[in-house]
């Protein structure tokens, strides 16, 4: 049986964290860790970037990475300058909306921890070539997501190569899977605009629904880490071999999706494959 890795991420310059909330302060503290175990072994060390707007709240203190005296601060800068000093390292924040021109360069490999459909499409608009994970959550479960392409028939052609008798070249035990599909194809519900529940006020953030007991304590931090094994693995230039993984804390289980055509084909569901 073939075994099955993205061969789509091995320049890695940049990393950059849209989204420094709930998940993306969890996840910019495993990364920095990454990194700096990279340093310690004298390997290349990719530059860390945090963009988020957003300033420190009390509603965040003690349910997000942040202490009451980071209140009134903004989440990116007072992150990476903390991250910073802990691990020694050189960290980049940006104290504003995500902007592709500004914020997305060569070698980078995106990160959305975001929690709204508008800014996860505008993530999406830019992510088109670029190895983007996308992290969302709802009350006790979430889903990260490893893609390079919102484009179906890019997908369809890598799926159709894997199927293929043709002989390829093959890095160590694994064939190169170069197009992974990223959220647009997998969760295309998520880039629009659904009425709120009845029973929680459409305004509430994260923070307010923990407090109302809407979202769970530890959702955040699970998605982190499941997001940083992905991202270790690509720092590391390790074969990742998945594309896709669930997590569910109410009935404790992390499932993941493997890069192959049946798992690949069964995850785009209801796409259309004639297009």
């Amino acid at each position: 049986m073939k075994l099955y890795a993205y061969d789509g991420a091995w320049q890695i310059d940049h990393l950059l964290i849209v989204g420094v909330g709930g998940t993306g302060s969890a996840l910019a503290q495993m990364v920095a860790r990454i990194l700096w175990q990279r340093q310690q072994m004298g390997q290349s060390v990719p530059l860390l970037h945090l963009v988020d707007a957003d300033v420190v709240e009390e509603k965040n203190i003690g349910r997000q990475h942040f202490l009451p005296l980071d209140i009134g601060l903004h989440k990116a800068e007072v992150t990476a300058r903390r991250l910073s000093l802990l691990y020694g390292l050189p960290i980049l924040w940006s104290n504003e909306a995500f902007d592709a021109a500004k914020h997305l360069q060569r070698g980078t490999i995106l990160v959305g921890c975001v929690d709204n459909h508008p800014a996860r499409q505008t993530l999406v608009n830019a992510a088109e070539g670029v190895t983007y994970l996308d992290v969302g959550n709802a009350r006790t479960y979430g889903q990260v997501v490893c893609g390079s392409t919102g484009s179906l028939d890019k997908v369809m052609n890598s799926i159709t190569q894997m199927e293929s008798d043709q002989q390829y070249t093959r890095r160590d035990q694994y064939y190169p899977c170069h197009h992974l599909p990223n959220i647009a194809l997998l969760y295309p519900e998520l880039l629009e605009s659904e009425p709120a529940p009845q029973t929680v006020q459409p305004d509430l953030s994260c923070a307010e629904l923990v407090m109302a007991e809407e979202q769970h304590l530890l959702i955040n931090d699970a998605m982190a880490m499941v997001c940083s094994s992905y991202l270790y693995k690509l720092i590391n230039r390790q074969p990742l071999t998945t594309f896709l993984s669930q997590v569910d804390l109410h009935q404790q289980t992390t499932i993941s999706k493997r890069i192959c055509p049946t798992e690949l084909r069964d995850s785009l569901g209801s796409c259309d494959f004639q297009r």
